[in-house]
C-alpha cells in the first residue's frame, strides 16, 4: 500500500439506523400507548 492509502469506505444508498414511519404508523403507535396495560 502506497503512502496515499487512507483506507476503504462504503457508499450507502439508504439511511441506516433510522426507520421512516408513515403518519398512519406513528398515529397507531401513539394511540396504542394510551391503551391500559400496554
Amino acid at each position: 500500500m502506497g503512502e496515499g492509502y487512507i483506507g476503504s469506505f462504503r457508499v450507502l444508498d439508504e439511511p441506516m439506523g433510522r426507520r421512516m414511519w408513515s403518519n398512519e404508523e406513528k398515529l397507531r403507535i401513539v394511540m396504542e400507548s394510551y391503551v391500559p396495560g400496554t
